[in-house]
């Protein structure tokens, strides 16, 4: 009687067992499916809402992300579905040349944006000012399409108008509003805020106790992009200064960056997504 009760203990352990790696597997196998749906879902959206030019000033790491995952969920479904167990072989193998080929990728877009577009640092300030000459001309052309150099920026006329939509330096005097001078200088602002939201520190405008008052010292640099800061037109702010192009570069960058980490991420899904599948079919193949 007693092996009777072991053993239906043991099965009863099997299924417990086989239910668990099932769920799990289940979860890992349809997570990519979910997770692209809502990339394609939030493309759409944002192409709608902001239109082709705007959408580049608000590049998202997670879509691309999640439209990689839902072409290897395709592959690994689709094509594996209605093909023999050599072909599902043959399509699990590509699948993981496919997660090589990103994260080689992923590798490459980390180490390449190591090397440019770090910022100068501002004396007796928290922050950098950002140039567009410290980029590389194939990253400025790949970030913002047709972009502007030294001897035209007639093309960030398309740009210029959504950073004032998006409301970023609005935000911006509100939070920082009534700091001394002191204060102001230790904030850690980010690239949009430094660079589009006050004159560039080249220029010689001195703080007031405010981030929309700015006083001209005896000392001014009269270049063209520090003329294009106008103290008294709050809505032009420095949209059309060449540091508002640096910063909105050093911005895409920082999201090329975290476009690599969600490729290494890519790597530890699809590898568990494998290893549970592995494991599923020897427990329900035994």
């Amino acid at each position: 009687m007693s092996g009777i009760f072991v053993g239906n203990s043991n099965r009863t352990t099997r299924r417990g067992r086989k239910c668990v790696y099932s769920t799990v597997s289940f979860l890992i196998d349809y997570l990519p499916l979910f997770m692209g749906l809502a990339a394609v879902l939030s493309w759409v959206y944002f192409n709608v809402r902001l239109g082709p030019w705007c959408r580049i000033l608000h590049p998202n790491a997670l879509v691309h992300l999640g439209f990689y995952l839902l072409g290897l969920w395709l592959l690994t479904y689709i094509v594996g579905s209605y093909s023999s167990d050599n072909q599902n072989l043959v399509c699990l193998l590509t699948s993981i040349m496919l997660v090589l080929i990103v994260l080689s990728f992923g590798l490459s877009v980390f180490i390449l944006t190591l090397k440019f577009g770090e910022g100068k640092k501002i004396p007796g300030a928290a922050y950098k000012d950002y140039n567009p000459e410290d980029f590389p001309g194939w990253f400025q052309n790949y970030a913002l399409p047709r972009a502007p150099t030294s001897g035209n920026r007639r093309w960030w006329l398309h740009y210029a108008p959504c950073l004032h939509d998006s409301q970023v330096c609005e935000k911006f005097e509100r939070k920082y509003a009534n700091q001394t001078a002191a204060e102001f200088f230790k904030n850690k602002f980010t690239p949009v805020e430094a660079g589009c939201c006050m004159p560039p520190a080249a220029c010689g405008y001195a703080y007031n106790n405010s981030p929309t008052e700015w006083v001209r010292r005896p000392i001014f640099d009269d270049r063209e992009f520090c003329r294009s800061w106008d103290p008294y037109s709050r809505p032009s702010r420095c949209y059309y200064c060449f540091t508002c192009i640096g910063a909105v570069l050093a911005n895409v960058k920082m999201e090329w960056s975290q476009m690599a980490m969600t490729y290494f991420s890519i790597l530890i899904l699809a590898a568990a997504r494998y290893i549970f599948r592995c494991i599923n079919y020897r427990i329900h193949s035994s």
